[in-house]
């Protein structure tokens, strides 16, 4: 399939796009990376300026990594806290 040639704007209008649904419609993160990747790998090939990683950071800018908390062991003041609160 040929596929069109496309411009600057195409993209950023392309990856604003993106990024905005996928806020505004409260998309799961895995989702929101996995779509802008598939346009991503869909626009190669459209301009030979095409800068692929720039595109992903655009349309995956409002992402935030989930933030994960570690179990840490607990302090002797709180395991002591904790042994007189049972």
């Amino acid at each position: 399939m040929k596929k069109p040639r496309m411009t600057r704007a195409h993209y950023t209008f392309l990856a604003k796009f993106i990024d905005e649904y996928a806020k505004d419609s409260k998309m799961w993160g895995g989702d929101h990376i996995v779509l802008a990747s598939r346009m991503q790998q869909a626009l190669r090939g459209t301009n030979d300026n095409f800068d692929g990683e720039r595109f992903y950071e655009a349309a995956t800018a409002s992402y935030k990594e989930p933030q994960i908390e570690y179990l840490r062991p607990l302090t002797p003041e709180q395991e002591a806290a904790w042994e007189a609160s049972q």
